[in-house]
């Protein structure tokens, strides 16, 4: 269990910020931080992480302290047995990529470093130096070196944000694997909405640098449409219950979830675009 009720103020030349937290997650989660640009969701995450130190409250992980303002406690970033990875996240250039993963294990196991590559499809970057990847590559190994250290809970400020749309599938099918398979407890901050919906649990929807809602995304992120209309929609969810296809759709920033008989989307697929009527 994470558990946050922190609040911080950030002063900026003549601009004081002020950011108000709380909330709780179970482990083995994935949950996103969701919210426009400027709403406080990186200075919540680089909270958690260490970087950004709270005026009051607490942080714990599991059963221990992280942050205290009444006790003084305040573990710093690289004790708190967290992996972050970072929007502009950089390897070390003088290693290849299979040396950059070896580097950030703390046991060098072999078999972890293997399964990372299998997960994250790195098998023909391993001589390569970052200066000859692309940006997607060099992120998709970011996050393989975060994850070898084994962290309780995985960080994550935008880290798909330079994909492009195959390579980011690609990283969101590994991340759910990983989660799923470890029991790891995923923080992602995101504004795509479309990402939010496929990986998350729970979302912590964040404004003005307060929590706003929390829930799952379904109930985050509910809608009603009166109006008569046809509308693309982008697909974040499908699943088999009751011998249907329930099917939830992106519309604009709102989903809904509709259900057909198994032969009408017997080819649908996430991230297919389909044409619907509303009313």
């Amino acid at each position: 269990m994470i558990k946050v009720n922190i609040h911080i103020q950030l002063n900026g030349g003549k601009v004081e910020k002020e950011f108000t937290y709380q909330f709780q997650i179970e482990n083995g989660s994935f949950v996103t931080i969701y919210g426009s640009s400027g709403g406080g969701k990186t200075t919540l995450l680089r909270s958690l992480a260490g970087f950004v130190r709270p005026k009051s409250g607490t942080i714990e992980v599991g059963h221990e302290t992280l942050f205290n303002s009444s006790t003084g406690v305040n573990v710093s970033a690289q004790n708190r047995g967290l992996g972050m990875v970072f929007q502009d996240h950089k390897l070390f250039p003088n290693m290849t990529v299979l040396e950059n993963l070896k580097f950030a294990s703390p046991t060098k196991s072999n078999n972890k470093i293997k399964e990372l590559i299998d997960y994250f499809d790195l098998t023909e970057l391993l001589k390569q130096y970052p200066a000859n990847i692309s940006g997607g590559q060099e992120q998709r190994v970011a996050i393989a070196q975060a994850l070898v250290k084994s962290p309780s809970v995985l960080l994550l400020d935008e880290p798909m944000t330079a994909l492009d749309f195959e390579t980011r599938l690609l990283v969101q099918e590994a991340l759910l694997k990983v989660q799923k398979n470890q029991g790891l407890t995923v923080l992602m901050v995101s504004h795509d909405l479309r990402e939010t919906l496929r990986l998350s649990d729970q979302v912590i929807l964040v404004d003005k640098g307060s929590v706003i809602k929390m829930g799952a995304p379904q109930d985050v992120f509910e809608n009603v449409y009166t109006i008569k209309q046809e509308i693309d929609g982008v697909v974040v969810g499908l699943e088999i219950i009751n011998e249907e296809w329930s099917v939830n759709v992106l519309l604009g920033e709102k989903i809904i979830n509709v259900t057909r008989a198994l032969n009408e989307f017997a080819d649908l697929k996430i991230g297919d675009v389909i044409r619907m009527e509303i009313h």
